[in-house]
């Protein structure tokens, strides 16, 4: 089956935002609550990069304007120029009066970004919560107050940056966690504003870090991406919405437009194998998932990709190759199996979401992640005091004090007989 990159958004807690500043190795204060937001993709995980790849001496490569073209689906070119180019972050007269005078000559720069979230929240910019597929300008968020993740982060870059603040994007690679969605297994990844360099009061110069999410990424990889890398996520995002809803004509549009501001992104690259294979065009998928490896020789999904797309040309012997390669990866990589655990529980199979989590848990025993959903299926299974036991192991390696206090409300609560929280949540009850 073709696999299809979503740049996709999940919200699970309003309203605001946190800001963490410090030095450069040291972490910074957090100031105030959270909009949980991550940036997902297909499962993206890398592969040993030490593997030699299988080699196909007899592939004729495609040149990047017959691949942008479109032509071998739809018999005619497909310009890019079909749908619209528009300012991402260009602002407009209301967003400039919003960032007042007392925002923009803040002494610090935390000062400066810290007002301006205040005013972001005071003026309700994250009481309507987000909206999964709706992918908007700076400018449309700021009036429709609605978005997505990368919608209000370009609404926050466009302002910090009106307001003197060297605002970036940057991506987190943070743990991963799958979700399903249409039949996909998605991995989440994080995305967030840097304000690098910036000054503290009383402690120099240090990152200053604007988090919609209550993630410490302190620990983890960070990688500052440019506008244009954000522009690329933009229009792929509406590519994506236009492939949803069957307008495989604009979806490729947009696609090309991504590709023509950003081509140096493999997943756009692996986005336009899957619209290739799903379409039969497997030669220019093939060229399109060759593309996103010469980029990231580790990538999971564009070997995935041409493992469907060699099946589709008939080539099992290639296809049964990239396959092992993906399936290598799948058994000793504990987030699958955590991800078939939670299919599993969707689909109430409890018995086969501890088998997965099993599995999970022989990889990777320290994430807390793994032993909550183990107790919600020992709980629906009737197993109470198991269920609490794996509450305390979640409690014991969770690293954000609400997450443990939320785990040890509900072990408390099966230790007095009742209904854990979670559980009376999902039951209705």
């Amino acid at each position: 089956m073709a696999m299809w990159i979503v740049r996709r958004i999940i919200v699970k807690q309003l309203p605001a935002a946190v800001v963490a500043a410090g030095h450069r190795r040291r972490r910074g204060p957090a100031l105030g609550p959270s909009l949980r937001c991550l940036a997902g993709l297909l499962a993206v995980l890398a592969i040993s990069a030490c593997q030699t790849l299988p080699e196909d001496p007899g592939r004729a490569e495609i040149s990047e304007e017959r691949l942008l073209s479109g032509f071998a689906v739809f018999g005619e070119t497909v310009s890019s120029a079909e749908v619209p180019e528009v300012a991402i972050l260009e602002s407009t007269e209301a967003m400039r009066a919003f960032v007042d005078p007392r925002i923009r000559t803040g002494g610090t720069s935390v000062t400066r970004a810290a007002r301006l979230l205040r005013k972001l929240v005071e003026n309700g910019y994250f009481e309507r919560g987000y909206e999964r597929h709706l992918t908007q300008t700076a400018a449309d968020t700021f009036a429709t107050k609605a978005g997505n993740c990368l919608s209000f982060t370009n609404l926050f870059v466009a302002l910090a940056r009106m307001a003197r603040l060297e605002a970036r994007y940057q991506v987190v690679d943070v743990p991963p966690s799958f979700d399903s969605d249409l039949g996909l297994l998605f991995r989440n990844t994080h995305i967030n504003v840097l304000v690098p360099n910036a000054d503290i009061r009383g402690a120099g110069r240090g990152d200053l870090t604007v988090d919609f999410n209550r993630v410490d990424t302190e620990d983890y990889r960070r990688q500052l991406v440019s506008d244009r890398y954000a522009a690329g996520l933009f229009y792929n995002n509406l590519s994506v919405n236009h492939w949803r809803g069957g307008d495989n004509r604009k979806a490729f549009a947009y696609l090309a437009k991504a590709l023509e501001i950003y081509s140096g992104n493999p997943d756009l690259w692996v986005n336009l194998g899957a619209f290739y294979s799903k379409h039969g065009a497997y030669e220019h998928a093939l060229e399109a998932h060759y593309r996103a490896l010469r980029i990231d020789g580790r990538s999971r999904p564009a070997m995935a990709g041409l493992a469907a797309a060699y099946a589709g040309l008939g080539d099992m012997e290639l296809s049964d190759a990239f396959t092992r390669r993906v399936e290598h990866y799948r058994r000793r990589n504990p987030y699958y199996h955590y991800a078939l655990a939670q299919v599993a529980y969707q689909d109430d199979d409890y018995i086969g979401t501890l088998a997965s989590l099993d599995l999970a848990l022989q990889l990777k025993r320290d994430d807390h992640r793994f032993h909550y959903l183990k107790s919600l299926a020992q709980w629906q299974l009737g197993d109470r005091m198991e269920a609490r036991e794996s509450l305390v192991r979640a409690e014991r390696f969770a690293n954000q004090q609400h997450t443990k206090r939320r785990y040890a409300r509900m072990a408390d609560a099966i230790a007095a007989n009742e209904v854990p929280e979670s559980v009376a949540r999902s039951s209705g009850s």
